[in-house]
């Protein structure tokens, strides 16, 4: 059975609407009315009611039109829903008759080729249908600016309550449409993988495997895009359920992808006071680290199972991979994990903790995970981690259940919210579901996140095809910890991640926010000990909406000195929310981090101590040359002598800053910055200067030592002529003679 289905265009009568835009617009100019709307004014003052008729026979027109494509947009998705119903039924149909061995190989492959071939025809014509309702939408858009700034109209808030729903705002329809060929494409890749078994050709499980993660941005009008290129390599994947997600695909049913079988992802990440994780993160220094608490769904209570998730990050020089381990433990125990006043656990607790929470896990299991839990404890007490910042988002997952050779994931609605507003939840580790936060605390991340992790070989052709078709950018290292921790504490860190200055984060990182969560905590202390008129007036609530503004934040040094000189809790009160009051903590200049991180092995800061003993070695060999110069002629070269010496102190001086100049590049994983051009080009002048100076002096002092006779009575004056001739042959015989 063939289908097709056609896509016809759907445009906007664009010209139409734009005519009645100018003849309500010449009506209005010469006060005109059209006579059939003249009734539609009547409960209406003189001048609305002209206004209103003026102007209602574009707004008919464009509530019909606007109609019209909506109805349109719309029976084309219901028949590319019913189309993909229909391949579904089919591809079912055909794994049937395979697994009766009822059908001739040569007439199933033929039947796979065909369903296989109809479902890619399918995925392209609704994307295609996307692409359609996406101009037109743009073009009512436009359309509707134009009247509301000719007219004086509202047509633009009407048009988009029309876009929040079907066809424009389209997730029901589109994600069954995904579900179904999902299903469609993992019949077919099944009835191939037992093809190939019953040939000898069967996939093997390695025994190992090393996964590379990329990850791109995508925005929302591109997901429909992602997903469906997406289920045409693996099928999804749904936590809980095994098989094909239709349970019935001769009477498949409606399900909305994303509120049924994408999976609610809520993590808690935790730093310390002085955030050095993100520190450490942000830099991908070497053995970073990164602490987090995950839970799928609800938050769980009491004896529910929470995840505890401590990812390390590994250089390539290293013979450790980065790795993420986890750990389960009871809701209930973790207020016992922050705590950090009974210091270290045993390994004995550390196991009854793990035990109490995976009870059926094997005993070999259990150890590792104690150990884990135990090093996750020993870094809370080193750093005395708390809540940091929360992401909460939507995960749609595709891998097959046979290999792990490659897996794609889709976060969608991403959220990072400040957990430091703990402080209103009284008795709780962390925010609770319903908890009441500040709105600057919740920041929506202006792109989903998709994630694709390969075992082996390269990426998929079809990634590249996403990155032409402009549906997913390349976003290297993007991390929404970093993100989160950088957004809603940009008063005291003092590098951003590279993002910050892309166009749609950056109005994100330059918002104005709160107080720095470091002295919040503080100021809360502080205030709890207040009298009960003033918390009621300096609540957390009050703390929390104060506006991180250059010129209102608290001058925390000056108000925790006040303190200690004894200042009353009332005025410092006071002058925390002073709006004349200024942050001196604030870093006067950010920097942001580089895109490509430097990978700096051990071996390039030995190679950068060689090089600071080359500029000593050098330096010594100037200074040396000084040394013997001035010895050979006592103080004839003294220019000479000066000039080598300072040239030497400064290439001494200049290798050390060089030195560290270059360290605090390695440090920071800078990329750039490493070339020096002035370094040697000035030795080379000191060197060439000296050898002039050098060879100045040397014939200075050649030129001198014969200076012309002159005759003085009783002085004999020796000369030296050259050669091999002896001084003592040319002395005058009767002088020698006379003294014997």
């Amino acid at each position: 059975m063939n289908l097709h289905m056609d896509v016809w265009p759907v445009a906007v009568a664009t010209i139409a609407l734009e005519s009645e835009i100018e003849e309500c617009h010449h009506r209005l100019m010469n006060r005109e009315m059209h006579f059939g709307a003249a009734s539609a004014a009547g409960n209406c003052s003189r001048r609305q009611g002209a206004t209103k008729m003026a102007v209602s026979p574009f707004l008919e027109a464009f509530d019909s039109e606007i109609k019209r494509v909506s109805n349109a947009l719309y029976n084309l998705l219901q028949s590319a829903e019913s189309v993909a119903a229909a391949l579904l039924k089919d591809a079912n149909g055909l794994m049937t008759k395979f697994s009766r061995k009822s059908m001739d190989p040569s007439a199933l492959a033929k039947e796979l080729s065909r369903i296989k071939r109809e479902g890619l025809s399918l995925q392209d014509r609704v994307l295609r249908l996307k692409q359609i309702t996406r101009q037109n939408a743009d073009e009512l858009t436009r359309i509707a600016l134009e009247a509301d700034a000719k007219l004086g109209t509202a047509v633009l808030n009407e048009t988009e309550r029309y876009f929040q729903k079907e066809p424009w705002a389209d997730d029901v329809s589109s994600g069954n449409i995904v579900i179904f060929l999902s299903d469609i494409f993992s019949i077919l890749r099944d009835i191939e993988d037992s093809r190939k078994e019953q040939d000898g050709k069967g996939w093997v499980a390695p025994s190992s495997f090393e996964r590379v993660t990329t990850k791109y941005w995508v925005q929302e009008q591109s997901l429909p895009e992602v997903l469906l290129k997406c289920v045409s390599e693996l099928p999804l994947l749904v936590y809980g359920r095994a098989g094909l997600l239709q349970e019935n695909p001769n009477k498949p049913s409606k399900e909305d992808l994303w509120e049924s079988l994408a999976s609610p992802i809520s993590s808690v990440y935790f730093d310390s006071p002085n955030l050095d994780l993100y520190k450490e993160r942000i830099k991908r220094s070497e053995g970073a680290k990164l602490f987090r608490v995950r839970w799928y769904g609800n938050k769980p209570k009491d004896n529910e199972s929470i995840f505890l998730e401590l990812k390390t990050h590994h250089e390539c020089w290293v013979d450790d991979k980065s790795v993420k381990e986890r750990v389960a433990i009871k809701e209930r125990n973790m207020p016992k994990l922050i705590d950090t006043s009974d210091g270290m656990w045993s390994p004995e607790y550390a196991l009854e903790l793990v035990k109490e929470a995976s009870p059926n896990d094997k005993e070999e299991s259990i150890k590792e995970s104690a150990a884990l839990l135990l090093e996750i404890r020993s870094l809370f007490c080193e750093l005395k981690l708390r809540p940091c910042v929360r992401t909460k988002y939507t995960r749609c997952a595709f891998q097959s259940s046979k290999n792990n050779n490659l897996r794609l994931t889709i976060d969608r609605d991403i959220t990072v919210i400040d957990e430091a507003c703990i402080v209103q939840n009284k008795g709780s580790w962390c925010l609770e579901d319903f908890s009441v936060v500040p709105m600057d605390a919740i920041v929506k991340v202006p792109y989903g996140v998709f994630e694709v992790k390969v075992a082996a070989g390269e990426d998929p052709i079809f990634i590249e095809e996403l990155q032409q078709s402009g549906a997913i950018v390349k976003a290297p290292k993007f991390s929404k910890f970093l993100t989160g921790c950088a957004l809603h504490n940009t008063s005291i860190v003092s590098m951003l991640p590279w993002w910050a200055e892309e166009p749609l984060f950056s109005p994100l990182f330059k918002k104005q926010r709160r107080i720095s969560v470091v002295y919040r905590a503080e100021f809360t202390n502080l205030f709890r000990e207040l009298d009960d008129e003033v918390q009621d007036e300096s609540s957390c609530t009050g703390i929390l909406s104060i506006t991180k503004n250059k010129s209102e934040e608290c001058a925390d040094d000056n108000c925790l000195k006040a303190a200690e000189e004894g200042s009353s809790k009332l005025e410092l009160r006071e002058r925390l929310l002073s709006p004349k009051t200024k942050d001196k903590n604030q870093p006067t200049k950010q920097v942001i981090a580089p895109r490509t991180p430097a990978r700096v092995e051990p071996k390039s800061f030995f190679a950068n101590e060689r090089t600071l003993i080359q500029w000593l070695s050098a330096a010594l060999l100037l200074m040396t040359a000084a040394e013997l110069l001035l010895v050979a002629s006592s103080t004839s070269a003294i220019l000479t002598w000066n000039f080598l010496m300072s040239s030497a102190v400064f290439v001494a001086l200049y290798g050390i800053g060089t030195y560290h100049r270059r360290l605090h590049l390695m440090i920071n994983s800078k990329p750039y910055g490493y070339a020096d051009v002035v370094g040697p080009t000035l030795f080379a002048i000191f060197v060439v200067v000296g050898f002039i100076l050098t060879m100045w002096w040397t014939n200075k002092g050649m030129e001198s030592s014969n200076p012309p006779l002159t005759h003085k009575d009783g002085v004999c004056v020796q000369r030296y002529l050259g050669g091999d001739i002896s001084m003592v042959t040319f002395q005058p015989s009767d002088i020698i003679g006379e003294w014997r």
